[in-house]
């Protein structure tokens, strides 16, 4: 409830950085025009380095604010914009554009957003390692509502049940994603602190 007197909050809208945006589009002309430029390899060096540095800044704020209450309390709000809690009212549907073909709806939140581009962008062309990805986050699901059913139902005939459907679910995209054929050389770039313990 808004206090009397109270200003409206003010909405703060993000977009992408117009140096992502600009190095992106510059690379899609290139390739309209059938034309490489070094000038553009060597952004894409620093510019790819942003992007792991932001990927760092995310994870340990997450984990941080995950581990401990006080910094969690301070920032619940923040965290709830961050991933995005809306009510169904206030947000879009993901685009039927982008190859969803189920039955529920997956909206435009942030959370959804990032783990759905980040996982196979086009259903007629996925490699296996976008469905190791897949695998590794269903096994993240799975860990989490094992302790939500047994949490709220106890184990019994409702927790096994859950529990069977979901590793078989598991069990199916780790057979489609076969074995770990990573590129066997050295990673070039990775993200290096260890895991704050979050729970």
């Amino acid at each position: 409830m808004v206090k009397k007197g109270a200003k409206p909050q003010e909405v703060k809208s993000y977009v992408p950085s117009k140096w992502l945006k600009s190095f992106l589009d510059e690379k899609l002309l290139l390739l309209k025009k059938n034309e490489s430029s070094r000038t553009w390899d060597k952004k894409k060096v620093d510019n790819v380095d942003k992007l792991f540095q932001s990927m760092a800044d995310l994870i340990y704020f997450l984990e941080m604010t995950a581990k401990h209450s006080e910094l969690r309390e301070i920032f619940e709000k923040d965290l709830e914009d961050l991933l995005d809690i809306r009510p169904d009212s206030k947000m879009k549907e993901l685009s039927s554009s982008l190859g969803i073909q189920i039955e529920i709806t997956l909206s435009q939140t942030n959370l959804i957003r990032l783990v759905y581009a980040s996982l196979i962008p086009h259903q007629e062309n996925y490699e296996n390692f976008r469905l190791r990805l897949l695998n590794e986050i269903q096994g993240v699901v799975y860990d989490k509502m094992r302790w939500v059913m047994q949490d709220k139902f106890g184990v019994n005939q409702v927790y096994s049940s859950v529990i069977n459907d979901m590793e078989k679910c598991i069990g199916w995209t780790a057979m489609l994603a076969g074995p770990k054929d990573f590129d066997k050389t050295t990673q070039k770039r990775i993200i290096d602190f260890p895991a704050v313990n979050a729970n």
